[in-house]
């Protein structure tokens, strides 16, 4: 099964919510592919003080098992810590990934060390 995300977060964490999607039973089982699509908007935005979206704060050192996920795609990181946890969840729970393939965003440039960072994972 391929699992498509077009991820619009407008600023927000999204680790946490694609984690409770990548652990439901179905997915978490059927899913060999999995390609991630960050929509950005033209204007940056910050979470509120409080915001849900990084919650539970655990969702970092949660382990699900991804059995069956051999590819993963993201298209449009921007290099932001809460992005890169993201890589490592997927790097710990994935046994059987074969391949990972990230673009970082056009906004990135090469020289700000986010690219060594996914290199250092």
């Amino acid at each position: 099964m391929e699992c498509d995300c077009d991820i619009r977060s407008v600023g927000h964490v999204f680790g946490s919510f694609a984690l409770r999607l990548l652990g439901m039973h179905r997915i978490r089982t059927a899913t060999q592919k999995l390609k991630i699509i960050f929509q950005r908007p033209d204007v940056k935005a910050e979470c509120p003080v409080n915001c849900p979206c990084d919650e539970p704060k655990s969702w970092r050192s949660k382990d699900i098992s991804l059995i069956n996920l051999e590819q993963v795609e993201i298209e449009g990181l921007e290099g932001e810590d809460h992005e890169f946890d993201f890589l490592k969840v997927v790097f710990r729970c994935a046994p059987m990934l074969k391949r990972m393939a990230v673009r970082m965003s056009d906004a990135v440039r090469i020289s700000n060390g986010q690219c060594s960072k996914i290199y250092d994972i």
